[in-house]
């Protein structure tokens, strides 16, 4: 059995092969916001997973793209660029007014909280410097992001999201 375009999408992605990316997003019988068995991830949301910029940046261009769609734990591709500490893919997102650069997964979780609670400094000043950004803002249990990252926090509160 063939693989379906969504998944091939998917896939390139997952490899950063933008040419397939391209090809396969322009076809409009290719729905760009399919989500895998697992996790419910999009194209975009394993892009943004993996730091592919170059994917990143087309997809972001692209309109029919939900640059917010969060997997099945409630994690965006925003956040998921964050805990893995893809700074260049995290600026883009920043830069961009479609991305809500604020939304926290399930357990409350902001981008910056995982960001500071995986040690990432670059991505933490990166957020720092953005005023939308609540530095403050507590997780489901009470843990501030500066609490996580004061040395109990890189044991975290939690498990990673996948990519």
């Amino acid at each position: 059995m063939s693989e379906s375009k969504e998944q091939q999408l998917w896939d390139a992605c997952t490899s950063s092969d933008l040419e397939l990316v391209k090809r396969l997003a322009s076809d409009s019988a290719v729905n760009v916001n399919w989500g895998d068995s697992e996790y419910d991830r999009t194209p975009f949301f394993r892009a943004c997973g993996q730091g592919h910029v170059s994917v990143v940046q087309f997809l972001l261009k692209h309109p029919q793209v939900d640059v917010n769609k969060p997997n099945k734990d409630g994690a965006t591709p925003f956040y998921i660029a964050c805990q893995k500490g893809h700074k260049e893919v995290a600026a883009l997102l920043l830069a961009n007014t479609r991305v809500g650069v604020t939304q926290p997964m399930n357990a409350g979780r902001t981008p910056f909280y995982v960001a500071c609670q995986q040690g990432h400094k670059e991505v933490v000043a990166l957020l720092l410097s953005d005023t939308r950004i609540d530095v403050n803002k507590p997780e489901n249990n009470g843990f501030t992001p500066f609490h996580m990252s004061s040395g109990e926090g890189q044991q975290g509160s939690g498990a990673a999201t996948p990519g």
